[in-house]
């Protein structure tokens, strides 16, 4: 099996600011001179803060820092066998 997720029209923070409270999302972070990233958390209006718990005592990403999110609920996921992955 191959499993794919698509990610498209992220909701960049500088067109309509973070998420709702309770929003989880992929998030993604940086900037052009030292590059981008992603990780996944949930978003605190209370803090300003996306919160994610990873098996490591979790971690913690300031929302001043986000560049673009999409919540989970607006990702696809796809699970194909692998020979159809191939040939797309």
């Amino acid at each position: 099996m191959e499993f794919l997720l698509g990610v498209t029209d992220w909701n960049l923070v500088s067109e309509i600011g973070l998420p709702p409270d309770g929003t989880w999302c992929f998030v993604v972070f940086g900037d052009d001179e030292r590059g981008y990233s992603w990780s996944i958390g949930g978003y605190s209006t209370e803090t300003g803060n996306f919160w994610g718990n990873m098996g490591y005592g979790g971690m913690v990403l300031e929302g001043k820092s986000c560049v673009a999110w999409k919540s989970w609920d607006d990702v696809d996921f796809f699970a194909q066998k692998k020979e159809a992955a191939q040939d797309a």
